[in-house]
């Protein structure tokens, strides 16, 4: 039996090393291959000024968290080359799938305060994005958080009315993101918050939005910890959904300085967590 075009051309990709066998067999992976068949009869020439898109012969062009996608009838591909989490491909996909039409609102709202999403739910992964953002970001603070932010075309805004920094991403041209950064003080870690323009929903469901929230929050750390010269492979974050055990007294995390937990706060120091002030 002969196979595929999608199954022929993932074949290539590993054969010149653009994505490993454990890349291409993943369940984001093959996700990603299940929605490529969608573009076929996409018309990008339609949907480029009203997405906010950027024309090219045979498809549009994108900015995603700091790079530049190409989306064709083939599939999404970053422009430098390098391989790209099939999660942000299957975005670029919808996004450019959208039927959603008119401006960004510029009025922001928590995930799960979205029309049409169901609210009364805690926002997936804010716990594990502020853990995240105190790993990269705790020591150095904002100071860094803006460098980061800035490497990803953040604008800052000023101050929120929570006490916390507030950053405007224009994620996609159509769907901007505000992240609150609160920095660390002598109680508490590093805290974040991320904000969807209310028009979100009108481009992109719920699954989207918030694998988008817990992209920006990587991107940012990431970016975070390239600046500040840090390791990356020691600093790898769960997705959005992932559950973690919360550390214990005598823990041993070294990527990880502090962390709300009851009875008090917990706090790395010489290779273990316990209770007590920051040092």
């Amino acid at each position: 039996m002969s196979e595929g075009k999608g199954a022929a051309n993932r074949r290539e990709g590993v054969a010149k090393g653009q994505v490993t066998m454990e890349q291409r067999d993943s369940g984001y992976e093959q996700n990603y291959q299940r929605l490529v068949p969608g573009l076929r009869g996409c018309d990008f020439g339609e949907c480029a000024p009203r997405l906010g898109l950027k024309p090219v012969p045979g498809g549009v062009e994108a900015e995603y968290l700091g790079r530049a996608y190409r989306v064709t009838e083939e599939g999404v591909a970053p422009l430098d080359g390098a391989y790209a989490d099939p999660n942000h491909r299957s975005t670029l996909i919808h996004y450019a799938l959208s039927k959603g039409e008119g401006q960004p609102s510029d009025d922001f709202l928590g995930l799960f305060q979205l029309p049409g999403v169901l609210r009364g739910r805690k926002t997936p992964g804010n716990e594990f994005l502020s853990a995240a953002m105190e790993r990269a970001f705790g020591e150095k603070g904002h100071a860094l958080f803006a460098r980061a932010a800035e490497s990803l075309g953040g604008e800052y805004l000023g101050v929120h009315p929570s006490g916390g920094k507030l950053w405007l991403f224009r994620t996609l041209p159509r769907i901007h993101m505000q992240v609150v950064f609160t920095e660390a003080d002598e109680e508490f870690p590093v805290e974040v918050r991320v904000l969807f323009d209310s028009h979100a929903t009108e481009y992109l469901g719920f699954e989207c939005l918030a694998f988008m929230h817990g992209a920006l929050g990587q991107a940012l750390a990431q970016a975070g910890r390239r600046i500040d010269g840090q390791a990356d492979e020691a600093w790898r974050e769960p997705g959005p959904f992932a559950r973690q055990r919360r550390p214990r007294d005598g823990d041993s995390c070294p990527g990880r300085r502090s962390f709300r937990a009851a009875g008090g706060l917990l706090r790395f120091r010489d290779g273990t967590f316990a209770r007590g002030p920051r040092a």
